[in-house]
């Protein structure tokens, strides 16, 4: 259905609008400012604003439902703070290869003083550093070649969020309307398209030589959409599998080659050395879509005896190359490098004598340990998460010590369940990304786990959820501490400073019912299984309990 008429003349807001419609763009997420004075985003049917409390839960939403959808995601933010405020969303989004588009009001074409103008700030080199490509627009008429560049910049591989500014009296100019503006304009991501056949040769002689080879998995598998490749390319190769969180699930949790994830917390969390256990005796590591933000780090991985490193991937490695320190780099488009891989099956008889039961053992040993404390440990939470996620409910961690214990212990149904922002790590990203799993899966169950400190630092957007309707269920474990900080200040020998780490006590359920929640208080895994089976599934829903730390749980890192 045209979206308008052809004219001969538009003013610049509905002619942004309508580019961005024909582009599949549906939802704006952000905060008005004063150029709503001539944009109302009404202009445009087919076109909604979710008008959020705080440009970062906005930013968050767009960056989240970008890597959710992988098609390119709006946010619109005002000039000034709006602008600011939104840097670290899109940070995050090019941390994370989200094809985040933010666009911005910027003061008038005619009184443009960067740090001199009230709330007039350089928007262009302010994101540049965090952008694929950061533009101001110079002149009403160059905006629909300015998003044309911007879409397929966001969309090139590796995919990433771009920046426009448009200064706010261009938004009531008046541009040529003589070309089809109702015409679509699909999504198009530009990757390779041909893969390096030598390379490809040189990874099979690696592999044929092996004798305890390792796979691990990362993100870009998702994104590339090859899910099904990667499992069959482990089981003809037999390869013990690793994943990154956000892919864990790939392989099902009682698969023979399956790991699970890893975190650099683990092997205090777990109390033995799993690392040098998994890693220590293998001569080849193939790094299948790694991105070094994934937090499975080289220093894990290259720990034992010397090893050879395949690396994988629909891009090549750039300045993490010396890192990896890659015996072979094969380039292309993944899933057809894996399938053509694949063709291994004489391997596979010869590889499957290894037996990771002693891995399992570990996980097993330490989910049977239980506080003594009065509350919530986080490896019981997850426990009774579990059976929801078992299901297919999607999980969303927040940022915190509890994050590592999630990561460790979930049991996603497959890859793409599990959320948890390992890249830039903001406190507070965890509300963002369920809101916007929750608007693109309306019928699916959505959690949040998180910590006082982070939830707290974004509940303003609780109303939000109550607003559109987007019926999320979050778990705060609360501490009334930033617990992971004390624990490096422990680890510095000097102690711990209470009066920095210590926050003070917020009723979270009264917060949320304030909000037009629903809400209860729990002491232990019983009370928090029978309150989510007895939630009013059509209202959003809060458990708080207090988080309690098991006592053997120790601070470990392997960076």
């Amino acid at each position: 259905m045209p979206i308008t008429s052809p004219v001969a003349t538009m003013d610049l807001a509905q002619q942004l609008l309508s580019e961005l419609r024909r582009r599949g763009v549906t939802t704006i997420f952000g905060v008005p400012g004063r150029e709503s004075a001539f944009l109302l985003f009404n202009e445009v049917p087919g076109l909604r604003h979710i008008t959020a409390r705080t440009e970062f839960t906005a930013g968050m939403m767009a960056c989240h439902l970008g890597r959710l959808t992988r098609v390119p995601q709006v946010a619109f933010c005002t000039m000034g703070p709006g602008a600011t405020n939104m840097v670290t969303p899109v940070a995050t989004a090019m941390l994370n290869r989200s094809p985040m588009i933010l666009i911005s009001a910027q003061l008038e074409s005619d009184d443009r003083l960067y740090n001199i103008t009230h709330q007039c700030v350089d928007q262009r080199t302010l994101f540049e550093s965090v952008t694929k490509w950061s533009h101001e627009l110079s002149h009403p008429e160059s905006l629909r070649w300015d998003l044309a560049r911007a879409f397929a910049v966001a969309q090139a591989e590796p995919p990433g969020p771009v920046h426009l500014s448009i200064p706010v009296d261009f938004l009531k100019a008046q541009v040529s309307g003589d070309y089809d503006i109702d015409s679509t304009i699909p999504a198009a991501a530009s990757a390779p398209t041909t893969v390096d056949a030598h390379a490809l040769r040189l990874v099979r002689s690696v592999l044929e030589v092996a004798e305890r080879p390792i796979c691990i998995f990362g993100d870009e598998i998702t994104r590339a959409g090859c899910n099904a490749t990667a499992r069959g390319f482990v089981e003809a190769w037999a390869l013990p599998t690793l994943t990154a969180a956000s892919i864990k699930g790939l392989l099902p949790d009682d698969h023979p080659l399956a790991l699970g994830s890893v975190s650099p917390y683990m092997e205090g969390i777990l109390g033995e050395p799993v690392l040098d256990r998994i890693f220590g005796p293998a001569d080849v590591v193939v790094c299948v879509g790694v991105q070094y933000v994934d937090d499975i780090l080289p220093r894990m991985w290259t720990r034992g005896q010397d090893k050879e490193v395949v690396v994988l991937s629909g891009t090549p490695l750039s300045d993490e190359r010396d890192r990896f320190d890659a015996t072979v780099e094969s380039v292309g488009p993944l899933d057809q490098q894996l399938m053509i891989l694949s063709d291994a099956t004489q391997r596979a008889s010869a590889l499957r004598g290894r037996n990771y039961q002693w891995l399992r053992d570990v996980y097993r040993r330490r989910e049977a340990r239980h506080s003594a404390q009065k509350g919530l440990d986080p490896v019981a939470a997850v426990g009774v998460l579990n059976r929801h996620i078992a299901c297919g409910a999607a999980l969303v961690v927040d940022i915190g010590f509890f994050r590592h214990h999630a990561i460790l212990f979930a049991k996603p149904a497959r890859a793409g369940r599990l959320f948890t922002e390992t890249a830039l790590s903001s406190f507070g990203s965890g509300l963002g990304a369920a809101l916007a799993t929750k608007l693109e899966e309306p019928e699916s169950d959505v959690f949040l786990l998180a910590g006082d400190g982070g939830f707290h630092s974004t509940s303003a957007d609780l109303s939000t959820a109550v607003r559109y309707g987007l019926s999320v269920v979050v778990i705060v474990l609360n501490s009334c501490s930033y617990e992971l900080i004390g624990r490096y200040q422990e680890r510095g020998g000097k102690g711990i400073n209470r009066d920095v780490v210590t926050l003070a006590s917020v009723d979270f359920v009264r917060l949320a019912q304030a909000n037009g929640w629903a809400g209860v208080r729990v002491n232990d895994p019983e009370e928090m299984a029978e309150a989510l089976d007895m939630r009013d599934r059509s209202r959003p829903f809060l458990v708080e309990a207090d988080c309690c730390y098991d006592d053997g749980d120790y601070f470990a890192e392997a960076y």
